[in-house]
């Protein structure tokens, strides 16, 4: 890129002692790198800022506030100091002339570093505060920015109208002074295209010109505006010029006092390459002088003398509006130049000053940012004017609209109409590189370069696009070298995040939090945001969770409008979750489950702390957190036909809480798919069926049959809806026709096999039939065996009875009811060692074992007597 890259080196900040009898100042440091220029800014309260003195030795700047105590902020920064006492000092870093001021609200000392060497070696810089001297004064805020244009430069100041109209512009030399006499104001600056230093009311501009100078203010709102020009002036000293008063819709007039001749010798504005190139053969003879030096940029001539000349007739008076709109562009008053070219273009008759004044209002739109304007305009162009000269002018700056809003999609379209010259190409390339398309990027790239290979050193986005295309192809190596080579400026900052990219990717955490620390240093808020979001990710990469929450942390708290700020609170939820944080990990996902569309990484994220919650002991976390309530607050987020192994593991675990339960079932039997529609259907009807509601339970079984027909799963619910019913016979035929058995099989057919007996029904000997056949075919626990038995017992089947009680005792020794049994039936000394096995215990079976022993007992005795 042939820009010379300043290399910053990383220090700890040293400490010296401070002064134990004060109150200790805190000030913070931050640096930001211009095109040109290093800014340091030390900020504080601005009653101790106001008392900065800068020295500078050498290449060390030394800034000392006298007999003050304070602390340092520890920031890092890409550069050395040290901080002594009352004192700081920048090691080497003054290459060019160092220039300072003081801002107030909040209080700033403001160092300017610039790179090119001064003229004067030995001098120093000089030292300049803005003191707020006048307190019962209104501190006034003033904006200013400056644009370079062909021929002149222009410095714009906007404020109050009350407090611009009092400026008043002197030129000395190369200085140029404006007064405000006795206000107060502080300066909101953008990227300036000269030095300048504010003292007290006067703000002081550095012009290496020598040209002439011209100042004029206008309203609504209130500027104050300087044009520099770059070819000598005949006069030096130049005097601010009236209010001017807004261009009327209808009769545009301007008034420019003249208080000085050399004011009417206009240079030229400049000229883009879409100006003026069209034909020119509708202005007419009395409107050709004009239109001759709008051409040439004397645009200020144009607005005081053509105002004289306003026609009657329609069609001459469009080509007063275009000529009057077109001077307007060329002194940069682009409202007004917008109104007076959309009068031309309603006015005009003649086709091609309705194309020319509806493609410069186009044009105009574009320049000044007002790209749904200019989008808006130049489809009406393309839409009247197809067959125009100027159509791929025309799909150029729509497709640059486009791409501003970022409809890269449409913008690609058009840019591809718009030709193959190289800047429409890589406008192309940079639309479909943000879009995403690597590839075909790429390719565009390499064809934009054979035709312009120096347009990226105009166009530092460009450039760092270019980067880019080569980080996302896999050529980290050369991605790498070409971001180390970006020129200062916003895109060094990207430059930074992504080469933070790179060593994530190559694993290199240590070193992507450094470059993510660099890209953080940008005032662009969307950079920052990216930057801290990135460097969370390089911090838990690293292990360093607590730096990770921090970064995450700062953008929840500082960026709530950006768009990664759901992202945000969804990573630094799964951050609390990793420390155990559930409390804090919950309350973020139910900010983002509880806003307008949520995303669904967050309901993935209830899912995972729902199902670690159930399945700890109890169902409760380490936090106390109880998974029923966790589930009443969350569970209705959760219902979701994309997730239902998910919904059907919590009703598995909400089965013991009834409403949980049978709302969440419910919600399955209705909009679940195949087999867990069907299955909440049946875990309902067995719900229903253990509450005595078997016309409910019956309900559910026929909505099964009718979504699958009747198969094993059905037969077993609708035999214990029988059974619960009372139709016992037709509950035995149902369980004849299951193949298999399984464990609550045969506890239902022994149910059913019980209650039979005991209300002396019909069906008992199939019942114990059945009963028997399936028992003999598998392996049950104890209690299935005593079933049988009991009722063989019960039946006078005693010696049948005992074959199963002895299975029972096998399978269950130490079960008492089987011991009493069999001890009962035994001979008369097995008996006494069964029984006497549990005739100490306290149970109904032991008590009557005892009872059994002493009857034993007794009729030993008596048979011993007689």
């Amino acid at each position: 890129m042939g820009l010379a890259l300043v290399a910053f080196v990383w220090t700890s900040e040293i400490e010296g002692a401070s002064v134990q009898d004060q109150q200790k100042q805190l000030i913070t440091f931050r640096t930001a790198s211009h095109s040109g220029y290093l800014r340091i800014v030390m900020e504080g309260p601005e009653d101790f800022i106001t008392k900065g003195e800068l020295t500078r030795k050498g290449s060390d700047i030394i800034v000392c506030f006298p007999n003050e105590s304070f602390t340092v902020e520890k920031n890092k920064l890409p550069l050395a100091y040290h901080h002594k006492k009352d004192t700081v000092l920048f090691n080497g870093v003054a290459t060019g002339i160092v220039k300072s001021f003081t801002l107030s609200n909040p209080g700033r000392f403001v160092i300017d570093v610039y790179n090119e060497k001064e003229s004067n070696n030995n001098s120093e810089a000089t030292l300049t505060k803005i003191k707020k001297t006048v307190k019962d004064k209104k501190i006034q805020r003033i904006k200013l920015r400056s644009a370079s244009h062909s021929g002149y430069l222009r410095i714009v100041m906007e404020g109050p109208e009350d407090f611009i109209v009092k400026g008043k512009l002197t030129r000395t030399g190369s200085d140029i002074a404006v007064h405000f006499p006795g206000e107060v104001f502080t300066v909101e600056k953008n990227k300036l295209h000269l030095s300048y230093q504010q003292k007290n009311d006067t703000l002081l501009f550095n012009s290496d010109s020598g040209g002439a100078v011209e100042s004029f203010t206008l309203a609504k709102p209130g500027r104050f505006v300087i044009d520099v020009f770059h070819e000598k002036g005949t006069n030096d000293d130049y005097s601010a010029k009236k209010i001017i008063p807004d261009i009327k819709p209808l009769i545009p007039t301007r008034v420019i006092q003249e208080e000085d001749r050399s004011l009417s010798q206009e240079k030229p504005e400049k000229v883009t390459s879409s100006r003026h190139t069209g034909s020119d053969s509708f202005i007419p003879k009395e409107f050709k002088k004009y239109w001759d030096l709008v051409k040439a940029g004397n645009g200020y001539t144009v607005l005081r003398e053509l105002p004289a000349l306003l026609p009657k007739e329609q069609e001459k008076r469009s080509i007063y509006y275009y000529i009057y709109g077109e001077a307007c562009a060329a002194i940069g008053d682009q409202y007004e130049a917008i109104e007076n070219l959309r009068l031309a273009y309603i006015n005009a008759q003649n086709p091609e000053l309705k194309e020319q004044a509806l493609l410069r209002r186009s044009e105009i739109y574009l320049e000044y940012g007002l790209v749904y304007e200019s989008k808006s305009n130049y489809r009406i162009f393309i839409d009247e004017f197809p067959a125009s000269a100027s159509i791929q002018k025309a799909y150029l700056g729509l497709a640059k609209s486009l791409a501003e809003i970022g409809e890269f999609r449409q913008a690609i379209q058009y840019f591809t109409k718009a030709g193959n010259e190289g800047p429409t190409l890589f406008s192309k390339a940079n639309a479909l590189q943000k879009l995403g398309k690597i590839k075909e990027a790429r390719g565009v790239y390499a064809a934009a370069m054979k035709d312009d290979n120096a347009y990226i050193q105009g166009s530092d986005e460009t450039y760092y696009l270019i980067g880019e295309n080569m980080r996302m192809s896999g050529d980290l190596k050369e991605a790498r070298k070409h971001f180390n080579n970006t020129p200062i400026g916003l895109y060094k900052y990207y430059a930074y995040l992504s080469l933070g990219l790179i060593d994530m990717e190559e694993g290199k955490a240590k070193e992507a939090i450094k470059n993510f620390e660099l890209a953080n240093l940008a005032l662009d808020r969307k950079l920052k945001v990216l930057s801290l979001f990135n460097l969370s990710l390089a911090y838990s990469q690293a292990g360093k969770l607590d730096k990770a929450v921090k970064s995450l942390e700062e953008i929840r708290t500082n960026h709530l409008n950006s768009s990664l700020y759901k992202t945000t609170l969804l990573e630094l939820s799964r951050l609390y979750r990793a420390q155990g944080k559930i409390d804090d990990s919950i309350s973020l996902l139910r900010e983002l489950v509880y806003g307008k569309q949520p995303p669904r990484e967050a309901f993935a994220e209830l899912e995972k702390i729902l199902i670690d919650v159930s399945g700890k002991t109890g169902n409760k976390d380490t936090e106390g957190l109880d998974f029923v309530t966790l589930w009443n607050d969350l569970g209705k987020w959760l219902l979701d036909g994309t997730r239902e192994e998910f919904l059907v593991r919590m009703a598995e675990k909400l089965k013991e809480e009834d409403s949980h339960f049978v709302y969440l079932s419910s919600w399955l039997a209705e909009h679940g798919k195949g087999d867990t529609r069907t299955n909440a259907a049946l875990d309902l009807a067995e719900y229903y069926i253990g509450l005595g509601d078997t016309e409910t339970a019956q309900d559910y079984v026929n909505m099964v049959k009718i979504l699958k027909g009747p198969d094993a799963a059905t037969e077993r619910i609708q035999a214990a809806i029988d059974y619960e019913s009372g139709h016992f016979t037709s509950a035995v035929n149902r369980m004849k026709r299951l193949e298999q058995f399984r464990k609550d099989d045969i506890a239902l057919l022994g149910n059913i096999m019980n209650e039979i007996f005991f209300q002396q029904s019909e069906g008992l000997e199939d019942a114990v039939a059945l009963y028997q056949q399936r028992l003999d075919n598998g392996t049950w626990n104890a209690d299935a065996y005593v079933v049988l038995a009991d009722v063989l017992h019960a039946t006078n089947r005693k010696k049948n009875a005992r074959t199963y009680y002895e299975i029972a005792y096998k399978l269950e020794p130490k079960n008492e009811w089987v011991i009493y049994r069999l001890g009962s039936g035994a001979e008369k000394s097995d008996a006494l060692n069964m029984l006497g096995r549990i005739e100490k215990g306290d149970s109904i079976v032991s008590r009557a074992a005892k009872t059994k022993i002493m009857g034993m007992n007794l009729v030993s005795r008596m048979e011993e007597v007689f």
